[in-house]
């Protein structure tokens, strides 16, 4: 199962892109437009779909031309690349996905080839694991480790830096007191997503 690492699911998905031309557009000008479209940090679509540690589109339009002797080839259509690493299983996060950034994945999948929308989530289930191909070479940045718990890190990290910068100049008793303050605040505090794509 070269789709897990861990507790890291890699999906990797390869749609084809309609031919032809919608408002005026090719159809693989239309999805980079709605792609370029998207907004970053905490207003990405990604920011409401918590447990993704990556995800990506990218438009294929052709096969790079290698030098001779290798044989040109060309492809069929563009295709449509979605590449994300999450936690837990897949059915889970598709189905959190298309009701988190319903609106998201209708701009871009409906440039592509029998899309059935997102309204039947296994049907759009179904439609993805159609186009999904075995991601066999999956490497996770924190492997053993839940977005939850890496976000939980980097706040702590962040905490401990900004202590670290004033306790030089603080003495032991204050320096002793301001650790512990923010030890406690660590602990009570749930982490906080930066978001984004």
């Amino acid at each position: 199962m070269s789709n897990w690492f861990e507790q890291v699911y890699g999906l990797t998905v390869i749609t084809p892109i309609l031919g032809g031309r919608v408002t005026g557009a090719q159809h693989a000008a239309a999805i980079r437009a709605v792609l370029a479209s998207q907004p970053n940090g905490a207003r990405s679509p990604f920011a409401r779909v918590p447990m993704t540690h990556f995800a990506r589109w990218v438009v294929i339009d052709d096969i790079p031309t290698l030098d001779a002797p290798a044989r040109e080839d060309h492809l069929a259509s563009n295709y449509l690349l979605f590449a994300a690493e999450f936690d837990g299983p897949l059915d889970p996060y598709l189905d959190f996905l298309a009701t988190a950034a319903p609106d998201m994945l209708t701009d871009i999948y409906s440039h592509c080839v029998a899309f059935p929308g997102v309204t039947d989530l296994r049907e759009f289930g179904r439609y993805i694991k159609r186009c999904q191909v075995e991601t066999t070479l999956l490497f996770g940045g924190y492997p053993n480790a839940t977005v939850a718990q890496v976000l939980a890190a980097l706040q702590a990290q962040r905490a401990f830096q900004t202590f670290a910068a004033s306790a030089a100049t603080q003495v032991p008793a204050a320096r002793r007191e301001a650790f512990d303050a923010m030890m406690r605040r660590l602990a009570e505090q749930a982490p906080t997503s930066p978001g984004g794509f």
